[in-house]
């Protein structure tokens, strides 16, 4: 069964979601993200709090742990994601 995860995002990085010019996001691996769960991305200022009522949800398409070569700081993981296939 595939998890929908909820991440804040700044304002600037969800735009660039939003356009697909970013289809990728660096995070602390404390979720167990897996290639098939959902993300549900909202913009987010460290000052006001979450802004508006908008999301954007993507599938995650693949999983890149430190463990998988270099670039990543240990504890940290690189999902990958597209447009989500039948929610």
């Amino acid at each position: 069964m595939r998890l929908i995860h909820e991440l804040k995002i700044r304002p600037h990085l969800f735009e660039a979601v939003l356009s697909r010019q970013k289809t990728s996001e660096v995070r602390i691996d404390d979720r167990n993200f897996q290639v098939g769960d959902l993300v549900e991305l909202y913009p987010w200022n460290k000052g006001m709090g979450r802004l508006g009522d908008h999301s954007i949800i993507r599938e995650i398409t693949f999983v890149l742990t430190a463990d998988d070569g270099p670039g990543l700081m240990p504890g940290h993981v690189m999902i990958c994601f597209g447009d989500p296939g039948e929610v």
